[in-house]
Order: C-alpha cells, then sequence, then structure tokens
C-alpha cells in the first residue's frame, strides 16, 4: 500500500483512516470496514458517527457484493442517515457523492434483483479533495 499516494483524503492524519480507502479503493469492502472498526471504537466526540457511517457504507457494498439485497439496503439507509450531517465532505472525500454512488449500486442490485438477474458488480470509489494548489 502506497500512503503517499496524491489520491489520498487531504487531512487524513490516521494511519487507519488512509488503510480504509485504500481497502475501499479496491473494493475490498469488508476487509476496509474492518480496518476503521478500530479507528471508530477509539474515537469519541463528533468524528465517531462519521466513522461509523463510513464503515456502514462499506458493510452495505459488502453485502451487496455477497448477494443479499435486503441487508444492504438495510445497513446503507442507517450509513445515509449517519453521513448525513457531514456531507457535502468529510474525512477527505467528498461525502455527498459516495453516498449517491453507493446508493446507486444498491438500487441497481434492487432493480436487477427484481428482474430475476444477477446484480452487476457494485464498483464505487471516493472521489478525493484536493489541496487548492491541485497538489
Amino acid at each position: 500500500m502506497n500512503y503517499n499516494n496524491p489520491r489520498m483524503p487531504e487531512g487524513a492524519a490516521d494511519l487507519r483512516l488512509l488503510q480504509f480507502w485504500d481497502l475501499f479503493e479496491r473494493q475490498e469492502f469488508f476487509e476496509s470496514h474492518e480496518v476503521l472498526e478500530d479507528l471508530w471504537m477509539a474515537t469519541s466526540g463528533g468524528e465517531r458517527n462519521l466513522y461509523k457511517g463510513l464503515i456502514q457504507v462499506a458493510v452495505s457494498l459488502h453485502h451487496l457484493s455477497e448477494g443479499n439485497l435486503r441487508g444492504a439496503r438495510k445497513v446503507f439507509d442507517t450509513a445515509r442517515d449517519l453521513l448525513a450531517p457531514y456531507q457535502p465532505a468529510g474525512a477527505g472525500v467528498r461525502l455527498d457523492r459516495l453516498v449517491a454512488d453507493a446508493q446507486g449500486a444498491v438500487e441497481r442490485g434492487e432493480r436487477a434483483a427484481a428482474r430475476g438477474e444477477e446484480p452487476e458488480e457494485a464498483v464505487v470509489r471516493p472521489v478525493y479533495l484536493r489541496h487548492p494548489d491541485g497538489g
């Protein structure tokens, strides 16, 4: 893993958050949620629900990848509610885009299932915030 990646979130000081985004970007949703759980449990105050919401997005997408649409929807709805106060941006990414993209993936999975088709693979990537100089 390259934690000097310029695409990594600005202001992501904790290594666990960097690891989370690295795994999330590789669509390793179960592993990403495991990494961030440690940070969430060690955090108190305002960022606690932010981390919990990010964990829930990853869990939702993991459920989706396993074909558990009911679980994906339920966990996603919780994630959306937890992340709402932090939007449009937090944890170094565009949370509004992350939530919209995850919601779209869950909805596509639900529509495919309603047609009796296998859902397509959910590909959701974070949109990182950049320094004003573009670096």
